[in-house]
């Protein structure tokens, strides 16, 4: 059983979309319409609460705010929003799972929050930020800047242009197909991997406790890598020279050399290969 709520919002070219939900999904496509749709599927099985549970929508001028709340003692979110943040994460098992469909201008800014589930972003021009707990994150085609702050989500993307931003704990994360001028990455003991173009006047810095880090450099293009670590060290499947190694870290140039790749750890390995035909 569910329960189906639509909402539709008419926007101007300053749109901006801000997304909170506890349990569930959030799903955003861009596309050439001018306004803001949204489909939200308010579950009813297992153990949450539907009384309780509401699915608040609202516009400010461009702004569209879509949230979930759970209100059991008649608390208003809007009224008292930091108490009710923490109601929001000490009940959370007792929420309604919610799935949002939501379809915007292709130049709108996104902003999502997610405790429990998956977010899906694709198909936008505008800056998109998401930040998770639990669950997974992917996000495709994205023109923005991109920002992802993660705890144990998984990250997936493809696709990305500009400059992007992400900081996560334990999760895995993957961005390919990318075409990215400055990236960064800090991780604790998640995995990461890097496929991107390499701008020339580019920087791209990994920081990381002890995951390792896999930079998927094209054919042809080389960088100039500098590393700072306790036991980390770099493997590289394409010509390289050390410049400096020792104890610490390393300098090489790769590949002839080229823009700088910084990467930062305690015991995770950098790893450079080549992808593409030479």
């Amino acid at each position: 059983m569910a329960e189906r709520i639509e909402e539709t919002f008419v926007v101007g070219e300053a749109a901006h979309l801000w997304v909170s939900n506890v349990r569930g999904s959030v799903t955003v496509r861009g596309d050439e319409r001018g306004d803001v749709r949204v489909t939200a599927v308010k579950r009813l099985e297992g153990r949450g609460d539907p009384e309780h549970t509401q699915v608040r929508m609202h516009q400010e001028g461009d702004r569209v705010v879509v949230k979930t709340r759970y209100s059991p003692d008649g608390l208003d979110g809007d009224e008292s929003p930091i108490l009710n943040k923490w109601l929001d994460r000490l009940r959370g098992a007792r929420v309604c799972a919610v799935d949002y469909t939501i379809s915007i201008p292709a130049q709108c800014r996104v902003e999502v929050h997610q405790v429990k589930g998956e977010v899906q972003v694709t198909g936008v021009d505008g800056r998109v930020k998401v930040n998770a707990v639990q669950g997974a994150v992917r996000l495709g085609e994205i023109n923005g800047r991109t920002q992802v702050n993660a705890v144990s989500a998984a990250v997936e993307g493809s696709g990305w242009r500009g400059r992007a931003e992400i900081d996560t704990v334990s999760g895995p994360v993957q961005v390919a197909s990318a075409q990215l001028a400055r990236f960064k990455a800090t991780t604790v003991s998640g995995d990461l991997a890097l496929e991107t173009t390499v701008d020339d006047a580019g920087h791209y810095d990994f920081n990381s406790v002890s995951g390792d880090v896999t930079f998927y450099l094209p054919a042809g293009r080389g960088v100039e890598s500098r590393g700072s670590t306790i036991s980390g060290r770099l493997r590289c499947d394409l010509p390289h020279e050390f410049t400096r190694r020792g104890r610490g870290g390393w300098r090489a140039t790769i590949n002839g050399g080229g823009p700088p790749v910084k990467f930062n750890s305690v015991s995770g390995d950098l790893l450079v290969q080549a992808v593409g035909p030479a």
